[in-house]
């Protein structure tokens, strides 16, 4: 019973996520290649390692990689609305190309 209490409450919690801010060549076996704006599902993320372990989302490849090379994606931050803490990074991810057809317009990529 405690098991399946347990399983029942991970899979309650809210998957963490991040994305690839740095391209990441792998030297071992066990490490994950990386490339800009990959999605990771994340697995471990011990408070004292540099290192995390996740999955690709795009791929389903694991490993692990640094964890400086990533910033997770807080829930909720892609709700509408503005940012009210100062100093506060907000960050997307495209999932369209756009070109812009206007003066102030950003050009995106995916």
């Amino acid at each position: 019973a405690a098991a399946e209490a347990a399983a029942a409450a991970a899979a309650a919690a809210p998957q963490r996520m991040a994305v690839v801010l740095y391209e990441f060549a792998p030297e071992e076996d066990n490490e994950l290649a990386l490339q800009p704006g990959d999605e990771i599902s994340l697995l471990l993320t011990p408070e004292d390692s540099d290192w995390w372990k996740g999955v690709k989302v795009a791929t389903g490849e694991e490993g692990v990689f640094p964890k400086a090379y990533v910033e997770e994606v807080v829930e909720g931050a892609g709700e509408a609305g503005p940012v009210e803490e100062e100093g506060a990074v907000v960050m997307a991810v495209a999932l369209y190309d756009f070109q812009p057809y206007e003066e102030g317009e950003l050009a995106l990529a995916t």
